[in-house]
């Protein structure tokens, strides 16, 4: 029995009209374009094991096709000549366009399968479609604040966040030390501990008139 020759299973298309008109797309001023999926324009209906030449419809002011198909064949996929299954192919505004699907058995062997379409501009505007708008290049000064806590990126800003955070603005760590041993420790509601803390359970500092004071309403 003769090996089944490969097929393509599925081919769809979009047309990409630029929302300014004469837009290039690939330019990064760019504002974006909208999206048109392309159904029944394509004739005659799609059949991979029967049919290998189509042609396309594209509304007016399309600049850009996306093309995107499947083949079930385990065969390497090119669209006009590059290897993928999804390409976006720029139409030429005094040539013929075209889309070319091939089937390969190896990324360098000869094609297996063809399948050619024809694009047309048609002077219909598109019915409808979805905007995709360009994202834009973010400039230096509003990228995002990047740090790590113990080598776990994070890129959340902590310049609000209170003073035990220490890479916030305006927040410097408490640093001191015991006996010369370096420490780091907040002791600040330590009600124990007495270096120059606003809470202290012990009396020094007190002038010697408090203390004559304490001891005559004592005697009271």
């Amino acid at each position: 029995m003769a090996p089944t020759a490969p097929i393509l299973n599925f081919l769809s298309f979009t047309a990409q009209i630029p929302l300014r008109e004469g837009e290039d797309l690939r330019s990064s001023e760019a504002k974006g374009f909208t999206k048109t999926k392309l159904n029944k324009e394509l004739q005659p209906p799609f059949d991979g094991s029967k049919c290998f030449s189509y042609t396309l419809k594209v509304p007016k002011g399309t600049t850009h096709v996306g093309v995107m198909a499947t083949t079930f064949s385990g065969c390497t996929l090119k669209i006009n000549d590059v290897i993928g299954n999804m390409s976006v192919v720029k139409l030429s505004k005094v040539a013929k366009n075209a889309v070319k699907v091939t089937l390969h058995e190896s990324d360098d062997g000869e094609s297996k399968a063809t399948y050619e379409i024809q694009v047309d501009v048609s002077e219909e505007e598109a019915k409808d479609g979805e905007v995709v708008m360009k994202e834009k290049e973010v400039p230096e000064d509003k990228k995002v604040h990047a740090h790590s806590h113990d080598g776990v990126p994070c890129t959340k800003d902590h310049s609000k966040d209170g003073k035990e955070h220490g890479h916030g603005q305006g927040h410097k760590e408490h640093r001191h030390s015991h006996d010369g041993v370096p420490c780091d420790k907040d002791h600040s509601k330590d009600e124990e501990h007495g270096h120059g803390h606003s809470y202290h359970s012990h009396g020094h500092g007190h002038s010697d008139e408090e203390t004559k004071k304490e001891e005559h309403n004592h005697k009271h």
